[in-house]
């Protein structure tokens, strides 16, 4: 990959690297003017518009699409507020939202400075004067168990070294992408005002967070050392392939790798800077009857449909793959009506078996089949090893690719398919990190760019909501949106998103005690009290709250009296009250039950603070709070579902079958409490399910149903047609990166085959 050049960015206002921000200026009338700055947030760009009235502030404006909307977004009104109030830029962060704040006092500083030479100079005379030492400061990042220690080394005045702890519970592989990246060009600018590592932003957001509070502590500006350091594009590239795929995760990379074997010439663009996307993050996929498992002996092995320890006999299949596709096709079946396409289920159960096979030949490892919470299909076969094995394995594979002449360039989004004159795929055009633009000539186009669980809009526009998302924030739905540009049908686009836990919308860091820190979580994954929907309606019995709460859409409430409150600080939770799913990726574990939370009144305070959690001295009032931020909330609905189950609780007959056991301690949520709660919780998503519509040879499907010739889409592109929109994603496990690896596999060979023919 070329080294990638970096310049501090010379526009109308060299004082952008005192702000760290480009700013501009508009005068409206001799005593208005408007001016505009942008700064780096977390997630991207913030601009920041402030319109000044005889040299006073009255209006600042902040937009950044790419803050996330609980944390970041929801800032943006305080600190507009508070720059106004100041009728300055250096207002206090908002806490929770630091690396947001300081995005948009950057971009607020970049606007009122913009023009400033006085501003330059002293930017430039200021880097270089650091006092020399080591500095260490942490910060946190993507993991939720500990903050990112960081070390920076400080050598004649200027950032030397930076080197990232051991102590951390950052995702080994993002971690080392951003390392690899990240760092060497903060190091090279002498400023955090570099573009994050796609793929890696929260790891990102923590590295140049804790080198500019290292900046502060060897005496330097933390605005100087933010200084937005632009792109230099180097000069326009072309290729010419017989195959392009867009991504290089899961299905990308089995794509690329199966049609190079196949003898076709591939070249394959990544958004992200590193390879598997969220394959190599995941905990493995499912595989029916794996041949070298089928072939062996496997003793003391746990038959999920007895639930029974036994020892598999050399031969002997380890899972009925007719009766799982029967199984498959009702779950997707609803009022008579097959939602899935039944011939792709059996094309995924046929084939998937040899392609975790073919994948092992080409450096992967899988355990024995097993099955996925109770579920009785032995199909899911987790990764060998930790996550730094997963990422190895992903390495070998890229290796293997590589080395059959096929090529992949990182950093690279792709932004259009392009097409001649008669409407038939030519290639691709996108652009790298770096503003290079690069053109791929090829008549087979792939698309494996990982649903769109990544794009609010996408979701606003076609789940009717967003949703909170644990997983790739690159996936934005490009292959989507370009296809659908080009005719392209989709398929089950509307159905739910992947989910598999449920926590708060905001996740706490701010105490000491991880105990503390979970309080939040355990109080929207208990089964002990009542959960409601954005309208107000109770949605399913809160003991499946931990695993299947997207039944309920994308926000739900947990709702407490004072006197479960009391009850909680006194005694705990009657039974472990996080179940977080994330426990099988080492996360937590706490708060447990009859352990009393003492500190649970600061902790709910600072979370009003933040706005996730709601407080009144009335259900009434508390039922408006919330739809005064969800305006589909109905008052009058959410308090006859409070009604209703303080009647099932004191008849002991819950309506929805929730056993006595989950709500004996808490009881009731009664009328005369000297206040109310409601926590914000949300069921986090992996990826969307539902994309573009495809036939068996995976070739992507326009709106009359016929294929388009040179298109094809896979992993979680296509990915509905395996289900239904009236239900939630087939829970067998690994049923998603099953379909990635053998959706690419299949595709990959039809590609190259199409080449030939």
């Amino acid at each position: 990959m070329n080294k990638i050049k970096k310049a501090i960015s010379v526009t109308a206002g060299l004082a952008m690297l005192l702000c760290g921000c480009t700013g501009s200026g508009t005068a409206a009338s001799s005593s208005s003017e408007v001016l505009t700055g942008t700064g780096k947030g977390n997630g991207g760009d913030i601009t920041v518009t402030l319109t000044r009235e005889n040299g006073k502030i009255t209006k600042a404006e902040i937009k950044g699409d790419d803050e996330t909307p609980d944390i970041g977004q929801k800032a943006f009104s305080t600190l507009s507020d508070e720059i106004v109030s100041a009728n300055a830029c250096d207002v206090d962060a908002v806490s929770g939202a630091t690396r947001t704040s300081d995005g948009v006092i950057s971009a607020c500083n970049a606007a009122l400075n913009g023009g400033s030479s006085a501003a330059a100079s002293t930017a430039s005379e200021e880097k270089g004067t650091l006092t020399d030492g080591e500095y260490t400061a942490s910060a946190w990042g993507f993991g939720l168990t500990a903050p990112l220690p960081v070390t920076v080394r400080v050598k004649n005045g200027r950032i030397a070294d930076i080197t990232t702890g051991d102590n951390n519970s950052e995702t080994a592989s993002i971690l080392k992408n951003a390392k690899d990246l990240l760092i060497p060009r903060i190091i090279e600018a002498q400023s955090v005002g570099v573009d994050s590592i796609t793929g890696a932003t929260e790891t990102s957001g923590a590295i140049k967070a804790a080198v500019l509070d290292a900046v502060e502590q060897a005496g330097g500006d933390r605005t100087v050392y933010s200084a937005v350091v632009a792109d230099t594009p180097g000069e326009d590239r072309t290729y010419d392939a017989d195959v392009v795929v867009v991504g290089f995760g899961g299905s990308g990379a089995t794509a690329a790798l199966a049609a190079q074997q196949a003898g076709a010439n591939v070249i394959a663009l990544e958004k992200a800077g590193k390879t598997g996307g969220t394959s190599a993050v995941t905990g493995g996929p499912m595989s029916i009857n794996e041949p070298s498992q089928v072939a062996k002996e496997i003793k003391d092995w746990t038959n999920p449909a007895t639930g029974e320890v036994e020892d598999k006999p050399a031969g002997q299949e380890l899972v009925d793959a007719d009766e799982l596709y029967q199984d498959w096709v009702d779950y997707t079946t609803v009022d008579g009506e097959v939602g899935s396409k039944p011939e792709i289920i059996k094309e995924l159960l046929d084939n998937s078996g040899q392609t975790s096979a073919w994948m092992i030949d080409n450096g992967f490892s899988f355990t024995d089949a097993i099955g996925f919470l109770g579920n009785k299909y032995a199909i899911y076969t987790p990764y060998v090893g930790n996550k730094a094995q997963t990422e190895a394995m992903w390495n070998t594979f890229e290796g293997n690719f590589e080395k059959l002449g096929g090529k992949v360039l990182h950093e690279t989004t792709v932004e259009s398919i392009n097409t001649d004159s008669d409407g038939k795929i030519t290639g691709v055009s996108a652009v790298m990190d770096d503003g290079t633009k690069v053109t791929v000539n090829a008549g087979q186009v792939i698309l494996a760019t990982g649903g769109f669980g990544g794009s609010a809009d996408m979701m606003n526009e076609y789940l009717g909501e967003d949703w909170k998302l644990y997983g790739m924030a690159q996936n934005t739905g490009d292959g989507i949106r370009m296809a659908t540009e080009l005719g392209a049908a989709t398929y089950n686009i509307d159905m739910p998103p992947m989910s598999h836990f449920s926590a708060p919308t905001v996740i706490t860091n701010d105490y000491d005690s991880p105990f503390d820190n979970d309080i939040p979580y355990a109080m929207v994954s208990t089964s002990e009290t009542l959960a409601l929907n954005k309208k107000g309606e109770r949605f399913l019995n809160e003991e499946r709250i931990q695993y299947t709460a997207y039944v309920g859409g994308s926000r739900y409430f947990s709702i407490y009296s004072s006197d479960m409150i009391d009850m909680l600080r006194e005694k705990g939770f009657a039974k472990d009250a996080s179940g977080r799913y994330l426990n099988h990726f080492g996360v937590g574990g706490v708060p447990t039950k009859d352990v009393p939370m003492t500190d649970i009144d600061t902790v709910l305070n600072d979370a009003i603070a933040k706005g996730f959690v709601y407080k009144a001295d009335s259900l009434q009032a508390l039922g408006e709070a919330i739809k005064a931020d969800y305006p589909e909330m109905d008052v009058d609905t959410f308090l006859a579902s409070i009604k209703t189950y303080n009647e099932g609780v004191a008849n002991k007959d819950d309506a929805l079958g929730k056993s006595e056991e989950s709500y004996e301690r808490l009881g009731q949520i009664e009328d005369g409490n000297d206040y109310y709660i409601a926590v914000t919780g949300a069921p986090y998503i992996y990826s969307t399910c539902g994309g573009l519509d495809v036939d068996e040879e995976f070739h992507v499907l326009n709106t009359d149903g016929d294929p388009i010739e040179g298109l094809y889409a896979v992993g979680t592109d296509s990915m509905g047609v395996l289900f239904t929109n009236k239900k939630g994603y087939a829970n067998y496990g690994g049923v998603a990166q099953g379909y990635c690896f053998t959706s690419g596999r299949l595709a990959g060979e039809n590609a190259a085959a199409a080449v030939k023919n």
